[in-house]
């Protein structure tokens, strides 16, 4: 919507401005304490790699603009990046609240008691069976 408001209502695109930071903020809690929840005890590790993909985008985004803008002052030119952002946002905000959940992950349910069954489980699979033992025969070494 910011790349289609006329040059001669500047309030109105900077509210519209105001109103996408705002959404953003509300969507970045939702998602961050989402991973939380469901990362649990491993939540450091994960928010980690959130932030690492947030600082790649972040690089990515200005190449991207300065692909397709070649004249700041060109709206139409802005408005392809307003509409591909937008539909990027929507997109993934659809998948986040189709697969977003509060429960925690199966990789987060390992308790002690847990990894002691896990562990006799690959003792159990990973030890050589012993057979009964077997008569020896006598060697007899002719010459």
């Amino acid at each position: 919507m910011v790349g289609f408001v006329p040059d001669s209502h500047p309030n109105i695109a900077v509210l519209l401005f105001v109103l996408i930071n705002t959404f953003f903020g509300a969507n970045c809690g939702g998602f961050y304490k989402c991973g939380t929840l469901v990362s649990r005890q491993y939540s450091g590790f994960v928010i980690s790699n959130i932030q690492f993909i947030k600082c790649i985008t972040l690089f990515l985004a200005p190449a991207l603009v300065s692909l397709f803008v070649t004249n700041d002052s060109d709206k139409t030119q802005w408005r392809t990046i307003f509409l591909f952002f937008s539909a990027l946002i929507i997109l993934s905000n659809a998948l986040f609240c189709y697969m977003a959940t509060d429960e925690p992950a199966n990789f987060t349910l390992l308790s002690r008691e847990s990894k002691e069954a896990v562990e006799i489980s690959k003792e159990h699979f990973t030890t050589v069976p012993k057979f009964p033992p077997q008569k020896e025969k006598e060697i007899v070494i002719e010459s």
